[in-house]
This record gives structure tokens, sequence and C-alpha cells, in this order.
């Protein structure tokens, strides 16, 4: 498997839209195996439950994506994560956050 290192070079990152690429179909093949009854499911008392764990992995390629082409960035005071509510939800917040173009 081929992952490209995150290059920054004067504020400039021309390579990160290639590992989200390349490591997508791995995320994919483990979220379809998220079974949808056990998404209330918490690791530990103070985790995120498995809907909000599956979900948070499903959108991380758009979202450093997006970080990667903002000109600046502003955090919010609180972040709550989405549950998801089907492993079909996970699916589809996977491919409506994956790159679709390869620049390395």
């Amino acid at each position: 498997m081929r992952v490209c290192a995150l290059v920054v070079v004067a504020g400039v990152a021309p390579g990160i839209v290639c590992a989200p690429i390349v490591l997508v179909a791995g995320c994919r093949r483990a979220l379809e195996r998220v079974p949808t009854d056990r998404l209330g499911w918490k690791p530990h008392l103070k985790s995120m439950t498995l809907g909000q764990l599956a979900l948070h992995i499903a959108q991380l390629p758009g979202t450093v994506a997006g970080f990667v082409a903002a000109p600046a960035l502003e955090m919010p005071s609180e972040f709550t994560q989405a549950a998801a509510t089907s492993t079909t939800e996970v699916l589809s917040a996977l491919d409506q956050s994956r790159p679709r173009r390869k620049t390395c």
C-alpha cells in the first residue's frame, strides 16, 4: 500500500490528497463491518459511541482536505461529534468525504 506523506513547504501541502485516496478503501472495509445494532456501544464511559467514532473516521478524508484547502481555520470552542444511526449512513458519509482527485 502506498501512502504519501504530508509535505508542508512555506504553508503549502501539495501531497495531502494522495493518502486519503489510498486509505479510503481500507476504511470502507472496516466501516462496512460496524454492526448497526451496536452503534450506541461505548468502549469506555468517557469515550464516544461506536456510531460517533465510525462517523468521525468516515468524515476524516474530507475534513483533512478542507483544512489544507482553507486559507485560515477557525476552530469552534466546543465540538460535539454527531452519531450515525446506521452503517449505511456511515458509508454514505465516507463516500461524500472522499477526495475526488489524486494529486501525487
